[in-house]
């Protein structure tokens, strides 16, 4: 696979900075050249925002770290009082990805469990400087959200980015930490924590950040990615977002009288099998020449890996010690493999990173992408005619719920920071206003979806609020395993040739693979 095209498909999946929160999700920036590199601060507005952005917070905003306040969280994140007796306060129920197993212990220290405040060093940085590295800018949102930091705290944070093409971030990150000129913030998906936490790039997050804490005791099992030797080297501040769903062509599903993807995943009728049934209807190969002119469905190459997902399983698992195992030999694998095979036998799209212009001629009926894309270009003004609809990605009819699968950010603090605490205190700060939502930031957010996206109410609250409780995610580390970049033989392989052909080809590799990383 040629890097452009790599590119391009990695800017559809990761959300980097601008994706610490699911508000903030929205589409960033193109990657620049790689003969570029640009600091971007997004406080660089002159202007002083006097908006109110918690308006409902007591004015003690902040707690001592080395005070408890009033109750404590044991190690097991159970608040107890100062007694040392059970408090009334619910236990959070966290969020557990499909394939979690439940082998890194966090440090015993007790945490603070009150949610309404951040810590004191939060309010007292002596450096508001954070010095990020990512593959873009930050977003409109993240920007507001750092005025809103102003206006909890008093302090007037600075990010500043420097923005390098994603397939240099790695290189430049170990370049930098290796030359003692390291970024105080390093940000990718979920996909890549295993083998980036096996580096020697970071330092333990239990440094700066107590995951007892009241703050954090909810977003635990989520991490259990971001281990390595017992230590927590990395931190996402969010449960597992979904991303990835179909957008799918309205005008060809009423020219062909089908039921919106949409409405059929309301009724708990949207399947593999669904899918397939309207793919098959809206495809044209009008002179059987194998290359459709309508193509029910154009599927990039990664298809695969998120029908996996949607199993409920990938193509790796954990034993009970956390050791890492090939998973290719599942029968959910095989179903997988089969169905993608009979999708790819409609006709298979060679140019899928290049859908929107053949999508907006209407020769697409559905494509894999998230619902950011539909927000620019000729794309959105087909959202604001109503001509397309996006959904979630069908369910495995074998499976008993909808697995989907997820993906959030990881934040890393590099060796030999200059500002680490300023990257903590931001990072304390997602999770502040994840527990106590600011209404300006919800009110904007919301603005910018129905007014600049053409989304309707029930499709914001939905994307943003709905799906994280009506999906199970599956978190896609299989495919990076042996480094940092995804494997090409599990993408489109499967897609022109049997599971069984598949498997004599990689599963050798695959397991060297595997093997070469748990010995890291």
């Amino acid at each position: 696979m040629n890097t452009k095209r790599f590119l391009i498909i990695f800017m559809v999946i990761t959300l980097g900075l601008s994706s610490l929160l699911p508000m903030t999700s929205c589409k960033k920036s193109p990657t620049i050249s790689s003969s570029d590199t640009i600091m971007s601060d997004g406080t660089s507005s002159k202007e002083e925002s006097s908006v109110d952005y918690f308006p409902d917070v007591s004015s003690d905003l902040t707690s001592s770290n080395s005070e408890i306040i009033s109750n404590t969280v044991n190690s097991d994140g159970t608040p107890t009082s100062k007694s040392g007796t059970q408090s009334t306060a619910a236990k959070p129920t966290p969020t557990k990805p499909a394939q979690y197993v439940d082998v890194n212990k966090y440090p015993t220290t007790p945490g603070d469990p009150n949610t309404k405040k951040l810590p004191a060093f939060a309010s007292n940085l002596a450096n508001p400087v954070i010095k990020a590295l990512d593959s873009a800018v930050l977003s409109e949102l993240v920007i507001e959200q750092i005025k809103a930091f102003k206006s909890l705290t008093g302090i007037d944070l600075k990010i500043q980015v420097e923005v390098v093409p994603w397939a240099n971030l790695s290189t430049t990150l170990a370049s930098k930490v290796l030359g003692n000129n390291s970024p105080d913030l390093f940000t990718m998906g979920a996909e890549t924590t295993p083998f980036l936490v096996r580096q020697s790039y970071f330092q333990p997050i239990a440094d700066y950040i107590n995951m007892n804490d009241g703050l954090w005791v909810d977003v635990q099992n989520v991490n259990f990615l971001a281990f390595s030797n017992g230590k927590q080297y990395a931190v996402t501040t969010t449960d597992p977002s979904f991303h990835r769903g179909l957008i799918y062509n309205k005008v060809l599903f009423d020219e062909n009288d089908l039921d919106y993807p949409m409405d059929l995943y309301k009724t708990g009728k949207w399947t593999w099998d669904a899918m397939y049934s309207a793919a098959k209807e809206i495809t044209v190969d009008a002179d059987n020449d194998g290359t459709p002119e309508i193509l029910g469905a154009s599927l990039p190459d990664y298809t695969f890996g998120l029908l996996v997902n949607s199993t409920g399983v990938d193509f790796i698992k954990y034993d009970a010690k956390g050791k890492i195992l090939n998973n290719l030999k599942d029968a959910k694998i095989q179903r997988a493999a089969d169905y993608i095979l009979k999708l790819g036998a409609l006709g298979i799209d060679k140019e899928s990173w290049m859908w929107t212009t053949r999508f907006t001629q209407n020769k697409i009926g559905m494509v894999v992408a998230s619902p950011w894309e539909m927000i620019t270009g000729a794309v959105l003004e087909m959202k604001k005619a109503n001509k397309i609809g996006w959904v979630p990605f069908p369910k495995d009819p074998a499976a008993s719920k909808y697995y989907a699968q997820g993906q959030t950010y990881f934040s890393y603090i590099p060796k030999n920071a200059v500002n680490p605490k300023a990257t903590a205190a931001w990072l304390y700060f997602q999770r502040y206003m994840l527990k106590n939502p600011s209404p300006i930031l919800e009110k904007n957010a919301k603005n910018i979806a129905l007014t600049k996206w053409a989304w309707t109410a029930d499709e914001y609250t939905f994307i943003y609020k709905n799906l994280s409780t009506q999906l199970v995610s599956v978190i896609g580390a299989g495919e990076r395993v042996p480094d940092f970049s995804k494997q090409s033989y599990l993408w489109g392989m499967p897609f022109t040739f049997s599971w069984s052909k598949t498997m004599e080809e990689v599963n050798p590799s695959f397991q060297a693979a595997i093997n070469s990383f748990n010995n890291r």
